[in-house]
């Protein structure tokens, strides 16, 4: 399935933030690799704004030096990761719980809905998840063995997993010192310490660097809706009270049983939460640990799980080993019989038949879009603009869905500017952004030019564009305008 959306278009849902990485990524190929620069398209001539550490986006930018600028390119890197991540999974079940549990896990984590869409996004979840799972492994097996060369690969991939996405990896602090605790690593724990307090000292460092160039942004009060990303605590933790909001709950729930196991897949979840975890060997209660890690993550970024589908990723690898349990132990509990194997295969398929099906056709309640739904109207308005317009003209562009950092027009017209809604938009706005070097408008609209500028715009001489029930106007902004 994941072969058959490997296009040109990036899709939905969510790919306003697919276009910011993408847009790191055209940034970094045409201006060079600064990790500590990169480069958004939202803001005009003032093109710094950091949301991560940008080496998944710098990669990107190397293979598509080497094959090509595309997006097909970024999709297979990103697969790539995502295939890592499922091969970390794997490995660590398989060291922790046995190799059938493993296997099932593994069969299961590749058809999870959520993963089948944002593996071959362009997406940097799976890569900071991916070194995460592999950080996680290699530092339980190092203290097992008392290896320093497994805790120094450890070290650098959960150093690089903390600066890209620090929320996909502190939760499991709580099964790792359960496991440290039950197995006596103390005295190994302390030894390797100064090499374990890399990840924390990196990461105190890149969050001091980050908040240093976002307070340089621009003080644009005058754009609706415009602020500094800096303070970005209330984005993060949000109030307390929204956690006893009934209606958020239920978000989060129809994505478990929607995009995130299927229904077959959390009633065997649930099942496998129940099962005694390895109780024999050297998992005990891990599972469990993690899951209470993940409620701790979930609880802890409350608004971000509520708003981006793409925060229950982390959930993927514990959802597919719970159902991976499951299975595994009636696979060894029917293996006496003649039809047990096939009772427990079947249920597997159902387990894939049901998430594929529901990641191809079904449209989630609670979700922006159908996956895989193609914006048309961007894509379309971003190819005029960017054959009509010169290269270096900054643009504000303008609709009733856009956003001060929404890069997804912006993005596919392979332009700098200005988003602003329509709605908002002003005459005053355009000539405040002309003094900050705006060269053209560019105006979406159904069937006439909103009120607010009507009289304004109607005056200009413009291009106007047929686009379904779309209106585009292009209009160049000059001094005469201005008077």
């Amino acid at each position: 399935m994941r072969f058959l959306h490997l296009g040109e278009a990036i899709d939905d849902p969510h790919s306003w933030r697919q276009t910011e990485t993408a847009q790191y990524i055209r940034a970094f190929q045409e201006e060079g690799i600064d990790l500590l620069r990169p480069s958004v398209c939202w803001m005009g001539n003032h093109k710094t704004v950091i949301f991560e550490f940008p080496l998944p986006e710098a990669i990107v930018a190397v293979a598509q030096h080497i094959f090509g600028s595309s997006i097909l390119v970024a999709r297979l890197v990103f697969l790539a990761f995502f295939l890592l991540s499922a091969w970390y999974l794997f490995v660590l079940v398989k060291w922790l719980w046995d190799h059938l549990t493993a296997q099932y896990a593994l069969l299961v984590y590749l058809c999870l809905p959520l993963g089948i869409y944002y593996s071959r996004a362009v997406h940097i979840d799976f890569f900071a998840l991916s070194l995460g799972l592999g950080g996680v492994y290699f530092m339980l097996k190092g203290l097992d063995q008392n290896r320093w060369p497994l805790m120094a690969v450890s070290t650098v991939m959960l150093t690089v997993s903390f600066l890209v996405k620090a929320p996909y990896l502190f939760y499991f602090a709580l099964p790792i010192l359960f496991y440290i605790g039950r197995n006596g690593l103390w005295k190994r724990l302390l030894r390797f310490s100064p090499m374990l307090l890399i990840p924390v000292i990196a990461f105190v460092l890149w969050r001091r660097h980050v908040g240093i160039v976002n307070g340089q942004m621009p003080d644009w009060s005058f754009l609706p809706g415009y602020f500094k990303l800096t303070n970005m605590s209330w984005w993060y933790f949000g109030n307390w009270d929204m956690r006893f909001d009934g209606y958020r709950w239920s978000v989060i729930l129809t994505r478990f049983s929607g995009e995130i196991a299927g229904g077959v897949g959390i009633i065997l979840a649930a099942i496998g939460l129940l099962i005694p975890s390895a109780s024999e060997n050297r998992a005990r209660f891990f599972g469990w640990l993690w899951a209470v890690g993940l409620m701790s993550y979930l609880l802890l970024f409350f608004p971000l799980n509520i708003i981006h589908n793409y925060y229950q990723i982390p959930f993927l690898p514990l959802v597919a080993l719970l159902i991976g349990s499951t299975l595994s132990a009636l696979h060894q509990r029917l293996a006496r019989y003649a039809w047990g194997p096939w009772a427990v295969a079947l249920l597997l398929l159902l387990v894939v038949a049901e998430n594929t099906y529901r990641a191809e056709y079904q449209t989630y309640k609670h979700s922006s879009a159908k996956y895989f739904s193609v914006h048309e109207r961007y894509e379309a308005a971003g190819q005029l603009i960017d054959a009509e317009l010169p290269k270096d003209a900054l643009i504000i562009i303008s609709d009733p869905a856009q956003d001060p950092r929404n890069p997804s027009w912006l993005y596919r017209c392979h332009r700098y500017g200005w988003p602003v809604h329509s709605g908002r938009l002003t005459p005053e706005i355009v000539k405040r952004l002309q003094k900050e070097g705006a060269t053209h408008l560019a105006l979406l609209y159904q069937q006439e030019v909103p009120e607010n500028l009507r009289d304004w715009f109607a005056g200009q001489a413009s291009e106007k564009h047929k686009i379904g029930e779309w209106e585009l106007g292009i209009v160049e902004i000059n001094e005469r305008m201005s008077e």
